[in-house]
């Protein structure tokens, strides 16, 4: 028996099938293309101010430094005390009680406070202003440079209601008043008389007087003269002060005085 034969076309054919059947078992599988995903970014705008922080205060490691210069405390004036009168007499203002003040003089000198009178009319008065007493003693020590027409006083619990007042002439007399200065009497006279003890012509003289309730004593050069007894007019507190004036009984001039000291002194 003859075999069979195929034709050309046929074989061609399953060759192509042959082929196409290779080539594509052989062909690697495509991978899909990488997908990019974008995410929005949100855009945050800046604040429009800067945010407000707390401030922390730090301490200093060192306390501030104090001052070595201090002001000066303020002095208080003194209550009892010896005035030479050398000094500041801001304290010791006078009053021109009557008479011509253009014929007062006053100076500081090494004996102490200078004073001339060449007015018969004139009183002057020094008072000490900062403080008001109550029971106090006065000794004041001074000198005649004229003629024995002197009248050298003392005074005690000055105010606007009235004072004491010890009065020392130089020719031997004394008085003690009380002025009356809102009733309307003026000087009233509550003891005079004479004394021995009296340093007359220019020689110092020392006088005290005490105002202790309402006993008023005076001394002179170191003796009593008089104590006596206020029961009218009761002036319980006030300054205390000097003065001078020329007297009425011997009315020549110039009066002439050194005050040297006078002592404030609890009695």
């Amino acid at each position: 028996m003859k075999p069979r034969l195929f034709p050309p076309f046929v074989f061609l054919a399953g060759l192509v099938l042959l082929v196409g059947m290779a080539c594509s078992l052989s062909t690697t599988t495509p991978i899909p293309p990488t997908v990019t995903v974008v995410v929005p970014t949100q855009v945050i705008a800046p604040p429009t101010k800067p945010p407000t922080f707390p401030t922390q205060v730090i301490p200093p490691t060192n306390p501030p430094a104090i001052p070595t210069h201090l002001p000066p405390t303020a002095t208080p004036f003194p209550t009892y005390f010896t005035e030479t009168f050398q000094g500041n007499l801001s304290q010791w203002p006078y009053d021109v009680y009557l008479g011509d003040a253009t014929k007062f003089s006053e100076s500081q000198t090494s004996n102490g406070l200078h004073v001339e009178l060449d007015d018969p009319n004139l009183y002057v008065y020094y008072y000490y202003t900062p403080v008001n007493y109550q029971d106090v003693t006065l000794d004041l020590t001074y000198t005649n440079l004229a003629h024995n027409s002197n009248n050298i006083n003392l005074v005690c619990r000055n105010s606007k209601s009235g004072r004491f007042e010890f009065t020392v002439q130089n020719d031997g007399l004394y008085q003690i008043w009380a002025y009356d200065g809102t009733g309307g009497n003026g000087y009233v006279e509550l003891a005079d008389g004479g004394s021995t003890a009296i340093r007359s012509g220019q020689q110092q003289n020392q006088i005290t007087a005490a105002c202790v309730g309402n006993n008023l004593t005076l001394y002179i050069n170191g003796s009593l003269v008089k104590s006596i007894t206020d029961t009218r007019f009761f002036f319980s507190e006030g300054e205390v002060g000097f003065g001078v004036n020329i007297s009425p009984s011997n009315q020549v001039t110039p009066v002439i005085v050194d005050f040297e000291s006078l002592t404030i002194s609890q009695p």
